[in-house]
């Protein structure tokens, strides 16, 4: 069947099929080449971050290990060192009662000899009591020995004084066999708890005492005599023997020679069991593989395995962990042993971790995290192929597609792309449809641009008018600043006004009087009155118009003073004046109220302080301050002072003010200064501000007043019409 082909105009025509698989091989093995080294990357750094995880859990492990190493390490040692100090304090008094014999027990033989009735040399020491047995311990001595008399006594006597402390351990401690003297000869032997004659003979493995005063133990062939002197020559307290199997079980012995100067008379010991050892380990096991006490020759005292419970016999360690080598040595490199010392002799530590159970260890914690590394490669995995079958392969295909039809000499585009050919049917019916909604939403565009025209005429006209009531707006403040200044002249303009009115009355009686003689005057002229009466009609006249003159002239200081207060302190030109210079002036001009006997007004300003400010306004304030503060502060026969002072300052934001105070000893009083001529007056025309405090038992009034105001910039504001100059008399 033959394909269908659209016709898309005489220079391209678009047939559906795919384009050939060599000739988007190029790109495609390039992305595949791509993706597989991102993949290599991204699972050598998650290996290399598993690396990192494990070897940090070993080293968590292995120091977690060797932290409880030391913790087993400190309960065996306090284990050995009660058998340390029991065995080096038998020495100890062994060695006191040989040294000094009057305060060793000299009866001890004697009491021993009474109680048996028969000398110690002939009488068997099973002859004895039990209660003195369990006291004294039990005496074993070589059968064809021959002894000295003296020197047996004082030894027995020298080894009794160490009798009751071996019997009160030997109550508190199970793991302590037995505790034992041997002469330096081997001929008698002082052991404890007591050891029959035949019990003796059985546990040495003998027939005759003789023969079982040589060994500690059956086959364990142990010197105790040589052992000791050997440790002697080493420079060595004690010594641990090796360990040998008794009917108890498994033990071990730790021996100390008895000095008399450089003599050695004998030797002291206690016979401990193994699982002195055991029950720490056990009870310390660590987690991983296990914990061994080892003595220098390489055999087993303590294992946390439990390899000496059943054992019969001595062990070496090579016999518990096959091919461990010599770990208890210096010179082991094995990785897997961990040695600690014991101190007090030639003991050894060991802790074994095997490395299976190391890892298996370390890996347990990371499973969940390899699980999870796993599980992301997958997806990671799945999302590429899939990425690659939806996205990449017709991405390539659309490239080669573009590449071909730019290549075609005819224009002719090639054959599309099977799974692009419904998507190039959409992209042709969306350009018909975008091409529809361009025309559209260029119309609704001319549209909106017309609406804009219109609406930014109907902005400029709103800028306008904004612009014209701000101007109306700062007409409508200066307008307030007048009425603030108008306000603060209620007081002036009532004194006036009730000053003015009983003077407008005569006045306006007067005139009146002028305006009758006047028009009398002038009847007179016109109806040719007598020259007499016309004169005395202008001798009237001139006395009415003299009259009319003075209360015209007792009016004028009254104008005078409301012109001067109703003058606007704001559109006053700022000038440079002397502060102390204004301020006598203002004293100078006070009225009478003020400046009455009793009341002394100081200047203490400060001469060099200068201003550019509103001269005329200051002046007022400084004038009202004063006159408020002296009715406020004083009664009518108060004394008292008024002080004027100064500085100059520089406020935070960086103007420079001055702080003029007016500070008087009178009465408690408000702020002197009203709040409509601070508003209208400091704030407005003075640019500052008014604060009142108590200090110290006075009133003070502190005024800050801008040291520096510009002059206007523009022409100032045509100054109000001013009050009419009266005329004179």
């Amino acid at each position: 069947m033959q394909a269908p082909t659209r016709d898309n105009g005489p220079d391209t025509v678009i047939e559906d099929g795919a384009p050939d698989a060599a000739a988007t091989a190029p790109l495609q093995r390039h992305h595949t080449r791509t993706v597989l080294l991102a993949g290599v990357a991204l699972l050598i750094v998650m290996l290399l971050l598993c690396g990192y995880a494990y070897q940090r859990q070993r080293a968590q492990l292995q120091l977690a290990m060797h932290d409880q190493a030391t913790l087993t390490q400190q309960a065996l040692e306090m284990r050995l060192d009660l058998v340390r100090n029991h065995v080096a304090g038998m020495r100890y008094a062994v060695e006191r009662a040989l040294r000094w014999p009057v305060l060793a027990d000299g009866g001890f033989v004697d009491r021993v000899q009474q109680r048996n009735l028969s000398p110690v040399r002939g009488a068997p020491w099973e002859r004895l009591p039990a209660d003195l047995v369990r006291e004294v311990g039990a005496l074993h001595m070589h059968p064809d020995a021959a002894f000295d008399a003296a020197a047996l006594r004082r030894d027995l006597n020298a080894v009794s004084a160490a009798l009751p402390a071996v019997v009160s351990l030997h109550g508190s401690t199970p793991t302590l066999w037995s505790s034992y003297y041997l002469d330096s000869t081997q001929r008698w032997r002082l052991g404890y708890p007591p050891q029959a004659h035949d019990e003796r003979l059985k546990a040495s493995g003998a027939n005759d005492m003789a023969t079982a005063l040589q060994n500690l133990w059956p086959g364990a062939a142990i010197q105790p005599v040589a052992l000791t002197q050997a440790a002697q020559k080493a420079q060595r307290a004690s010594v641990w023997t090796a360990p040998f199997s008794s009917p108890k079980g498994l033990g071990v012995a730790l021996l100390a020679p008895v000095l008399l100067g450089q003599e050695q008379l004998g030797v002291v010991g206690a016979d401990v069991g193994l699982d002195l050892f055991d029950f720490v380990l056990v009870q310390h096991a660590p987690t991983i593989g296990r914990a061994l006490v080892v003595n220098a020759e390489g055999q087993v005292l303590g294992d946390s395995g439990g390899a000496l419970t059943q054992a019969k016999a001595p062990l070496r360690l090579t016999d518990v962990v096959p091919g461990a080598g010599t770990p208890w040595s210096d010179a082991s490199p094995d990785p897997a042993w961990q040695r600690l010392t014991l101190r007090g002799g030639d003991l050894f530590l060991l802790l074994y971790q095997p490395p299976a159970a190391l890892r298996s260890a370390a890996l347990g914690p990371l499973k969940p995290y390899f699980a999870l590394v796993l599980v992301v490669v997958c997806a990671l995995g799945a999302l590429v192929y899939w990425q690659n079958r939806h996205f990449t392969l017709p991405a390539l295909q659309l490239v080669q597609y573009a590449h071909q039809l730019d290549q075609s000499p005819q224009r002719k585009a090639p054959p599309a792309p099977a799974a692009w050919a419904p998507w190039f049917a959409q992209l042709a019916q969306s350009a018909r449809e975008r091409h529809t909604l361009m025309s559209a939403t260029l119309r609704h565009a001319r549209q909106q641009q017309s609406e804009q025209d219109s609406r930014q005429a109907e902005v400029d006209n709103g800028a306008a008018a904004l612009a014209q009531a701000q101007a109306e707006l700062q007409t409508c403040q200066q307008q307030l600043v007048r009425a603030e200044r108008q306000a603060a002249l209620g007081p002036v303009v009532t004194k006036a006004t009730q000053t003015l009115l009983p003077l407008l009355g005569e006045a306006q009686q007067t005139a009146n009087t002028v305006h009758q003689h006047n028009e009398r005057l002038q009847q007179g002229l016109l109806h040719g009155a007598p020259a007499d009466e016309l004169q005395q009609q202008a001798l009237a006249l001139d006395q009415a118009t003299v009259a009319l003159g003075k209360q015209l002239q007792g009016m004028a200081p009254v104008l005078a003073q409301l012109r001067q207060a109703s003058t606007d302190p704001t559109r006053e030109t700022p000038r440079r004046f002397a502060l102390h210079t204004l301020a006598e002036q203002v004293l100078g001009q006070l009225p009478a109220a003020v400046r009455r006997e009793g009341i002394h007004l100081v200047n203490g300003i400060p001469r060099d302080i200068e201003l550019l400010t509103r001269a005329q306004g200051c002046g007022q304030l400084l004038g009202q301050a004063l006159a408020q503060t002296v009715a406020q502060a004083f009664n009518a026969s108060a004394e008292g002072i008024v002080r004027l002072s100064a500085r100059a300052t520089r406020r935070d934001d960086g103007v420079d003010v001055v702080l003029l105070q007016i500070t008087d000893n009178g009465n408690s009083h408000a702020c002197v200064v009203p709040e409509h001529t601070q508003r209208a007056l400091v704030q407005g025309a003075l640019g500052g501000s008014v604060a009142h405090q108590v200090e110290q038992g006075a009133n003070v009034c502190t005024i800050t007043l801008a040291q520096f105001i510009d002059p206007p910039a523009e022409a100032a504001t045509p100054p109000s019409p001013a009050l009419p100059e009266l005329p004179s008399a």
